[in-house]
């Protein structure tokens, strides 16, 4: 289940409230290898930010540097359960 409790990131002048994924929706949205890096930003962050409501289109047509940073930002929140994921499968970094 998708937390109910919201994380508030700011970025510039635009504030974002963002709820944590489930380590299945999260996989979801960052684990299909069919997705390129784009993709698979634009749909973390229509799975994240609550506020304001966003469509696919404003995401696509977001600012360069706020998209990416929003997808970092994003990133980070899931940080722990991406470093926990990856310890389960034995992954590590060169």
């Amino acid at each position: 289940m998708d937390s109910k409790e919201l994380f508030e990131i700011k970025i510039g002048e635009e504030t974002y409230k963002a709820r944590k994924l489930s380590g299945y929706r999260l996989l979801k949205e960052i684990g299909d290898p069919n997705k390129d890096a784009a993709d698979m930003y634009r749909d973390l962050i229509l799975a994240c930010i609550a506020e304001p409501e966003l469509t696919k289109e404003d995401v696509e047509e977001m600012d360069p540097v706020l998209f990416l940073k929003l997808g970092v930002e994003l990133l980070n929140l899931h940080r722990g359960d991406l470093a926990d994921f990856r310890n389960l499968i034995g992954f590590k970094e060169m």
